[in-house]
């Protein structure tokens, strides 16, 4: 095995990024939302400030898994095993609340009930591609 990259852990993860965004750029908005990294021996921890059913599955998807091992192996320049953990639900409620834009204008329906408890990615997403919630499909 290489020795280790003299990258910190938090250079090691943006440079990763930057290298799935081009491949996967539903992934690189979830992995946005990262809150910290560490490095523990051969073990990447990444927290991420959401923990929703749509992130956790988005980060153990077969292929979203393969290209962030891809990536974090270039990146470091060896293997590096990557696991996630995930922030509590509370400390994303106050953001999800700033997250409406005011070129938006107030929302209706469902949408002004479940503006406050979309997910992080989700608003990222939004912002990212400057969209807006029409329908939750009655979630």
């Amino acid at each position: 095995m290489a020795g280790p990259s003299s990258a910190s852990p938090e250079a090691g993860w943006a440079e990763a990024r930057r290298l799935i965004e081009p491949k996967k750029r539903s992934l690189a908005t979830v992995l946005a939302g990262t809150l910290s990294v560490a490095l523990e021996g051969e073990s990447l921890i990444v927290t991420l400030e959401d923990g929703s059913q749509f992130v956790r599955g988005t980060v153990e998807d077969r292929e979203c898994r393969a290209l962030v091992a891809e990536a974090v192996a270039a990146a470091f320049r060896r293997p590096v095993r990557v696991e996630f953990r995930f922030a509590e639900r509370a400390h994303t409620e106050a953001p999800a609340q700033a997250a409406v834009r005011p070129d938006e204008g107030p929302a209706v329906g469902p949408e002004a009930a479940g503006r406050r408890d979309e997910p992080a990615v989700i608003r990222a997403a939004l912002d990212l591609f400057g969209g807006r919630v029409v329908s939750n499909g009655g979630l």
